[in-house]
């Protein structure tokens, strides 16, 4: 399956279904376990950032290429009772940046 096909797939979601949302700039392994915890079928709300590392597409499909997730659309296009469903995801990013400044010395 090409996982970009899962981007902008769903604008709804059902009720059911878990929804999440976050920046994913860039997606970490402890997002992605987030995410995974959530279930299967989830639909992925991926916000626009000021000072992104990533463009909103380059995130999107990181997010899409996770096996858990079968929708990813921006946080323009997701309805009021899809962004209420959400469940934030706790960025990482200063942690890895962290750990990046650490690993090369700066």
């Amino acid at each position: 399956m090409d996982t970009r096909s899962k981007i902008g797939a769903a604008i709804t979601a059902p009720a059911t279904a878990p929804v999440a949302i976050g920046n994913f700039d860039p997606v970490t392994a402890a997002e992605a376990e987030a995410l995974a915890a959530l279930g299967t079928g989830l639909t992925v709300i991926v916000r626009n950032t000021a000072d992104e590392l990533l463009n909103w597409r380059a995130r999107a499909e990181l997010v899409a290429g996770l096996r858990c997730v079968s929708a990813v659309i921006s946080e323009a296009d997701a309805s009021p009772e899809l962004l209420a469903q959400a469940q934030p995801i706790a960025e990482e990013r200063d942690g890895l940046i962290a750990t990046i400044r650490f690993k090369h010395g700066r």
